[in-house]
């Protein structure tokens, strides 16, 4: 599976199953300091950030998740919904927290899945 970098110039090719390509990635969306916030999601054309089953799971698929969890391997948090962990399977992080926003705190249905890293952890964010 390959990722195409157009823009900035010259063009280059990440290809996403070679080691050495990965980390060329994740170098390249590298913050440039600890003060950086870095948001990424996949929507549809129309913008849409759920297909119709409720999930975003039907709306990425290779590139789209390699380059996620990429991404994902170099950042300070990642920040889901709680709704997000209801309907759909969230692993946790195997090196960076992962903060769940609620209006409740209240987690029940979730779907979180344990990988048993020594560097899970999970933060729930209230407005209490």
């Amino acid at each position: 599976m390959n990722l195409y970098r157009v823009i900035p110039p010259p063009p280059e090719v990440f290809h996403l199953d070679d080691p050495q390509s990965h980390r060329a990635l994740v170098e390249m969306y590298r913050p440039d300091s600890d003060s950086t916030v870095r948001a990424i999601m996949v929507t549809t054309s129309a913008g849409d950030t759920v297909s119709p089953d409720g999930t975003s799971t039907q709306l990425s698929r290779g590139a789209d998740r390699a380059l996620l969890a990429a991404l994902r391997e170099d950042a300070g948090a990642v920040i889901v919904g709680a709704s997000t962990i209801r309907r759909e399977v969230v692993p946790l992080p195997r090196h960076t927290p992962l903060i769940v926003l609620s209006a409740s705190g209240d987690l029940r249905g979730h779907q979180l899945r344990s990988r048993h890293a020594p560097g899970e952890r999970l933060i729930v964010a209230t407005p209490a």
